[in-house]
């Protein structure tokens, strides 16, 4: 576990669900051996995926939009009652 920006301790992605860790933490506190490590990959492999870290947050951050669409989809198809009816129970 390195050393992030301002002297606090870079988060070992190991020891978290790798899909939140680089949100939570910063892209810039996530190593690409942590992503690695936390995959069960080499950093060349990972390498051979994505051309750069940013890609990397990039393809993170768009496979959780599209999870978060489609579990928003699954809860809206059980609503019932109007629109007023719905957006008040979100806030119950």
């Amino acid at each position: 576990m390195g050393k992030a920006p301002h002297g606090r301790k870079r988060p070992s992605l190991a020891a978290r669900d790798g899909r939140t860790g680089p949100i939570r933490h910063g892209s810039n506190w996530v190593g690409i051996e942590d992503v690695a490590e936390a995959a069960g990959i080499t950093k060349r492999t990972l390498h051979a995926h994505f051309d750069s870290k940013d890609r990397l947050v990039a393809e993170v951050l768009e496979a959780q939009h599209v999870l978060s669409l489609e579990r928003i989809a699954r809860w809206a198809e059980g609503l019932e009652g109007s629109p007023e009816e719905i957006i008040g129970s979100v806030f119950e």
